[in-house]
């Protein structure tokens, strides 16, 4: 007997063994008896079972896929930095991270959750190069990228070079851009064992779909169409 089948046979018992025994007269002991005996063997075996599933996942099928948010979604999402505890004198704040085993990359591990629409409160975890010692091009893109979460979450035109826009483009440390809220393109990663999610793209002002989720954010569970111009890659 496997251990859904174990769990349903201990409900039915549970809900419904009691009742029918209590319509019985309350003087048949033995009726209680082996009541409890099956009640109390279902509940022991039960447990062994779920012991063993947590050591033995031999039978669990692949991973549900299908969870993932469809390609190129676009959704107002609120990001979140884990600290990572790396500092230096280019990263005293503690967000920063460094690759274990690899001295060149470091770079804010980041969760992005959904606000609003179909998958509302979904988080997809993506990662913003800091440096990479042996890429300026990587560590440039990492730059453009944080200019476009800024340019996203404080409605700056990219192409506003005026001195209140400058002075909103600068951060203290990486802990300014911890909950910032902005646009981005959900797109899922195919180059791995696994495919995930993750956040590709910032959308800035100026994109057709920028005020449709910065300024109206979709209801939870609401449908929306997904667009993908105008976009930072990370």
């Amino acid at each position: 007997m496997n251990i859904n089948t174990m769990w349903k046979k201990f409900k039915n018992l549970a809900l419904n063994g009691k009742t029918c025994l209590l319509s019985k007269r309350e003087s048949d002991k033995e009726a209680w008896a082996r009541f409890d005996r099956e009640v109390q063997s279902l509940r022991q075996n039960i447990s062994v079972k779920m012991l063993n599933s947590w050591r033995n996942f031999n039978d669990v099928g692949e991973q549900i896929l299908s969870l993932m948010i469809p390609d190129k979604t676009v959704a107002k999402v609120k990001m979140t930095i884990i600290k990572g505890g790396y500092i230096d004198e280019e990263w005293p704040d503690g967000y920063a991270q460094r690759i274990y085993g690899d001295p060149t990359t470091i770079y804010l591990a980041c969760e992005f959750v959904v606000l609003g629409g179909r998958y509302d409160k979904r988080t997809i975890c993506s990662n913003i190069e800091l440096d990479k010692t042996d890429s300026i091009e990587r560590t440039y893109i990492g730059r453009t990228v944080i200019k476009a979460i800024l340019d996203s979450s404080k409605r700056l035109d990219p192409q506003d070079k005026s001195e209140l826009a400058k002075s909103k483009r600068i951060i203290k440390d990486c802990g300014d851009l911890d909950g910032l809220e902005f646009v981005a393109e959900i797109t899922i990663n195919n180059t791995e064992r696994i495919p995930r999610n993750e956040i590709k793209f910032i959308i800035t002002p100026g994109h057709a779909k920028y005020n449709e989720y910065m300024t109206h954010t979709p209801k939870p569970g609401a449908l929306t169409k997904e667009s993908h111009d105008n976009k930072i890659q990370i």
